[in-house]
């Protein structure tokens, strides 16, 4: 119970969200949104929210077989059958905070976000927190995997 994992975040703060700018990554700067997320970014530094979401992530939709046969038991055609709406497992979310993210401020706004992302109030223990060293050759190895 409680173990398994249900939903990821990436925090960013402040300064993280100043660099991504600064070099054109996470919004690219001839992408369609990036107006909107300078918009959002420039909200967030103005004080006049305290955080946002950037990106959600939905896992792909595989049809178990009762969805299949739905247009047997509705008389809706096979080509008006329209797949359910599946929650995201991911989230990026961008914090008005100017501190480095230690476990202690990590747990500050998830309990924060708890209501308006879940819709009720909980509390939060970081169960393993990574040394400052681990956690450097962690970063290190994911960079050196996604060159």
């Amino acid at each position: 119970m409680g173990e398994a994992s249900f939903f990821h975040f990436d925090f960013y703060n402040l300064p993280a969200l100043r660099q991504m700018i600064r070099d054109g990554e996470f919004v690219e700067p001839d992408s369609p949104d990036h107006p909107s997320f300078l918009e959002q970014a420039e909200r967030l530094k103005n004080g006049e929210q305290d955080w946002f979401v950037g990106a959600l992530y939905y896992p792909h939709f595989s049809p178990e077989m009762h969805f299949c046969n739905a247009y047997v038991r509705s008389g809706v055609p096979l080509t008006q059958l329209v797949s359910p709406s599946v929650p995201p497992y991911y989230g990026v979310i961008f914090l008005r905070e100017e501190n480095p993210l230690t476990p202690e401020v990590l747990t500050h706004w998830v309990e924060t976000l708890s209501r308006p992302l879940f819709g009720q109030q909980f509390s939060c223990t970081l169960a393993q927190v990574p040394s400052r060293q681990e956690a450097m050759e962690q970063f290190e190895k994911e960079m050196r995997l996604m060159r």
